[in-house]
């Protein structure tokens, strides 16, 4: 099964702390369920924390994350704001794309509704 097609929202821009050396490779980009699952989180330091880590995939997505199974296997999850949150992306390599896209940002809590891989997994699927 293929990742569900959805409008990437706006790049993910380097922060001001990112060293220069460190020029991206990839694009990073949210949906606009992913813009809608972090705008959820209240706290401004752990939305900062997702969305540093998430910058962090620029460079090596295929490694950071590890891979999902089953139906969710073209997509790959990492943890970020102290193991709390989870971020699912898909990374898009091919002749003419070079992106990863973020597809849910969301709590780390096996069992929860809420849980990223749980409850937002059905918007992949």
């Amino acid at each position: 099964m293929t990742p569900k097609k959805s409008k990437p929202g706006p790049a993910v821009t380097p922060s001001a702390d990112d060293p220069p050396e460190a020029a991206p490779t990839l694009q990073v980009s949210l949906t606009q369920e992913a813009e809608q699952d972090l705008a959820q989180i209240s706290d401004a330091a752990t939305q900062d924390a997702i969305l540093h880590r998430a910058l962090k995939l620029r460079r090596d997505p295929l490694h950071l994350g590890q891979p999902l199974t089953g139906p969710l296997k073209h997509f790959r999850s990492l943890r970020a704001a102290g193991q709390r949150s989870r971020i699912i992306y898909h990374v898009a390599l091919t002749a003419e794309t070079r992106a990863v896209v973020v597809v849910v940002i969301g709590i780390r809590k096996d069992g929860d509704q809420r849980d990223a891989d749980g409850g937002g997994s059905k918007r992949l699927t």
